[in-house]
This record gives C-alpha cells, sequence and structure tokens, in this order.
C-alpha cells in the first residue's frame, strides 16, 4: 500500500475557482509519505506541512477532509507519554501540536474545520438529515429542500486540487526513512525514546507492535515447521494473504466461525479427510462405511481425491458458482479502482 498528501494554501482574498484553479496566491505542495503507509497518518502530515508553510502569527483557516484529524486537534489537551504510545504517528501530532500551542500563544486565530471531500460524485455531495458535522461549505439548497455540498465552492476546488496532487504523488519512488530530509522524517518530534523492530521503526500503538511481532514469530515456526504439514500450510497462506482482506474474513459474522477455523485449518469434512481417518473399527469407519468411496469426489466422478482445493478451486460440477464469482470480483475490482492505487 502506498499513501501520498497534497496541500493547497491560499490567501484569503485571493481563493481558487473554477476559472483559475491556481493563482499567484496559491501554494501547492505534495509527496510521497515517509514511513508507515497508512491515510490517517498521510492526512496528519499534509495538516503539519500546511502549519509548518504559514507564519504562526498569521491567522488562517485549515479545511481537512479527514475528521479523524479535525476531531484530534481540536482536543485541548496533550495526552501523556502512556497514552502517547498507543496513538498512531505520535511524532507528526506532536510536532502539530507544538505549532498549535505557539499559534495560540501568539493569539493567532486559528480554525480548523471539516470539508466533504469527493463532491463531484452527486450522491456524495448529499447531507444526510440529522448528520452531527456538517461541510464548512455551508452547503447548497437542492430542488428537494435537501441540502448538498457546492463543488463550485473555493474550499472544495481547492481540497480537490490537493486531493489530485497526492494522487500525482503516489507514482514517485519510495524514500528511504534514513535518507529522507530531517523534516519529512517520521522519527522527527519523536518521544525521548523510540523502539524499533527488527530495524523498523514503530510509529503506531506500541503493544500492538510487540503482539503483532509475537504472532509473527509463531507464524514463522510454523511455515518452517517439518512435522505437521497442516501447521505448515496455514503458515504459507498466512505469508501471501493480503492483511486487509484476512481482518475482514476474521471479523465477520455471516459465516460461523467454527467453520472458518475448519476452513482455514483444512479440517473440515471432505471425503478426503474422511478416508485419511479411516482405520479398520475406527468411529469414522463404522460411521461412514463405504460411502465414503475412496476419498474420492462423490459430485463430478472424475475420481479425484475430494480436497479443500478440488471442492473451491478445481471440480467441474462447482465451475459456473466459480465463474460467476471472479466476473463479480472482477466488476468490483475495476469499480473501485479508479485512482489506479490498488
Amino acid at each position: 500500500m502506498k499513501s501520498s498528501w497534497g496541500v493547497c494554501i491560499q490567501t484569503e482574498n485571493e481563493q481558487v475557482s473554477d476559472t483559475h484553479p491556481i493563482n499567484k496566491g496559491t501554494i501547492t505542495l505534495s509527496g510521497r509519505l515517509v514511513g508507515e503507509q497508512k491515510n490517517d497518518i498521510a492526512e496528519a502530515y499534509a495538516f503539519l506541512r500546511a502549519l509548518r508553510e504559514v507564519n504562526p502569527s498569521t491567522p488562517g483557516s485549515f479545511y481537512i477532509d479527514n475528521l479523524g484529524v479535525v476531531q484530534t486537534a481540536d482536543q485541548p489537551f496533550d495526552p501523556g507519554v502512556r497514552q502517547r504510545a498507543t496513538h498512531s504517528a505520535r511524532s507528526t501530532w506532536r510536532r502539530i501540536r507544538a505549532l498549535l500551542r505557539e499559534r495560540q500563544s501568539l493569539h493567532t486565530r486559528t480554525d480548523i474545520k471539516w470539508i466533504h471531500s469527493h463532491v463531484d460524485d452527486a450522491q456524495r455531495r448529499k447531507w444526510k438529515p440529522g448528520a452531527c458535522h456538517t461541510c464548512a461549505c455551508g452547503g447548497i439548497e437542492l430542488e428537494d429542500g435537501s441540502l448538498a455540498c457546492d463543488p463550485a465552492h473555493p474550499h472544495h476546488i481547492g481540497n480537490q486540487l490537493a486531493d489530485e496532487l497526492a494522487t500525482l504523488a503516489l507514482g514517485d519512488e519510495d524514500i528511504d526513512i534514513n535518507l529522507a530530509r530531517p523534516f519529512e522524517s517520521p522519527v522527527m518530534g519523536e518521544e525521548d525514546w523510540i523502539m524499533t523492530i527488527e530495524e523498523g521503526y514503530v510509529q503506531g500503538n506500541i503493544k500492538d507492535a510487540l503482539g503483532a511481532q509475537q504472532v509473527h514469530h509463531v507464524l514463522e515456526m510454523m511455515r518452517q515447521s517439518s512435522s505437521a504439514k497442516n501447521m505448515q500450510e496455514w503458515g504459507l497462506r498466512d505469508q501471501v494473504s493480503h492483511p486487509v482482506v484476512k481482518k475482514a474474513l476474521i471479523n465477520d459474522t455471516v459465516t460461523s466461525r467454527r467453520f472458518r477455523l475448519k476452513l482455514w485449518t483444512n479440517s473440515l469434512p471432505t471425503y478426503g479427510n474422511l478416508h485419511k481417518r479411516m482405520s479398520f473399527q475406527s468411529a469414522t469407519h463404522l460411521v461412514y462405511g463405504s460411502h465414503i468411496n475412496g476419498g474420492c469426489c462423490p459430485l463430478c466422478g472424475c475420481q479425484c481425491e475430494e480436497t479443500m482445493r478440488h471442492v473451491l478451486m478445481e471440480c467441474p460440477k462447482h465451475k459456473h458458482i466459480r465463474d460467476k464469482l471472479m466476473r463479480d470480483v472482477h466488476q468490483c475490482w475495476s469499480s473501485e479502482n479508479k485512482l489506479q492505487t490498488w
């Protein structure tokens, strides 16, 4: 996964417009994120870069399309070291808070407001009735009496420009954390101590990082296991799985956890698995007898062993289901890949 950031800064008397998206009073900044690649970190870093570009004594309004960043910036206190150790992008937020404190000490007006993103989509720009947060553009009234964001508002045009700059920056090369300029480094602004795991700097929750490292060592032992084939296969499958997809499957509430665990550990009662458990006078033999058919698939008649791979990937009986699934996945993938960022 790649993350990047974009900033559009304009003087209040020379705001961008449809006809003049960039004028002499506009400053644009963008780049690839250094360190951990996460969207919320990129949004926070963009806020930091905007703060750095404006003199602390200059009043300003900051419009951000990430509500989490706006809410965190509005918190009136700086959490202690113990609490910060659980936060993401600690160093970035410490630098942001230092700049905000400086502006406060100078009695400089600093407005931090949320603005809706991607309002070029007619459905997205509609306001939800009773929403807790409203866009800083103020909205416009539609024919049906409902409210929606105004895509021609200067704040939306500036935000769109910042998003386009960030998308272009995704094509830049990765920046080595050790070669980054000091003010770009995620280490700048950190605590008096930092934690590294396998030469990697931990930017997020320290406790979670330690837990993840423990899981990593267990999975590595499973992958290298020579005594238990199922354990080795589990480790290898985990290695090639995508973390986001894996998390979604783990948190799935539609399919029972018992079934999912049996599926992942190859413990479902396929004919192949049942045949391996059978021995003379075993419980499996007494229950199923000759119905197991030597472990062969009972559906396709091809005399192939009925394994999970055969059931899910190979059995001709289920080919029409697999073909439909692949078409649906391809359609979803194509429609979501608008920014070509997969």
